[in-house]
């Protein structure tokens, strides 16, 4: 979990440049509308800020009070923009037709927060150091035995043009288009 947390919002000192950092992290695909809460429009010009090449291998990620309300919001004939996969051939569920990941490393829906991705996650490269170090621990006076461990790795988006965000200005609003 801390190394997750660490790909997407690490500073790059002593850390990961994560996918949020301000120089070398993902680009702004779309900022919500000041007038309006964000809407399947937003999501499709989020989708369309990626260029097409990136596409081919793009999926979503967002926490998953991002993803209760973008499973509610509905086209003009009422149909959820959120289609869930065959659950009886084990398909994933798909926003546009792409896949997505919950992460809750996520900033949640708020003035000024990055709350979705959409890009190809395979342009971020994470290199390991060296190779895990693991020991047990053996305390005379206490019965159990404890295991510690230790790997250092760093992360870095190699294509920042590879990753949109969609900056959030206002919450998640129930609205249909």
């Amino acid at each position: 979990h801390k190394e997750e947390e660490a790909f997407f919002v690490g500073d790059a000192d002593g850390k990961p440049t994560g996918i949020f950092h301000t120089t070398g992290g993902a680009q702004v695909g779309v900022t919500a509308a000041a007038s309006a809460a964000i809407s399947v429009d937003e999501v499709l010009d989020l989708f369309y800020s990626l260029k097409s090449p990136y596409r081919k291998k793009a999926g979503f990620v967002m926490n998953d009070g991002t993803v209760k309300a973008i499973r509610k919001l509905k086209d003009g004939q009422g149909n959820y923009l959120w289609q869930l996969g065959d659950v009886t051939k084990g398909s994933p569920g798909t926003l546009l037709g792409y896949r997505y990941e919950v992460n809750q490393a996520m900033d949640s829906i708020a003035t000024g927060k990055k709350v979705m991705l959409f890009g190809d996650f395979g342009k971020y490269f994470v290199r390991r150091v060296g190779s895990p170090a693991i020991g047990v621990l053996r305390e005379r006076f206490w019965s159990d035995i404890g295991i510690a461990g230790l790997i250092r790795f760093d992360g870095e988006l190699g294509d920042t043009a590879a990753i949109k965000h969609l900056w959030s200005t206002y919450k998640i609003a129930k609205r249909r288009v």
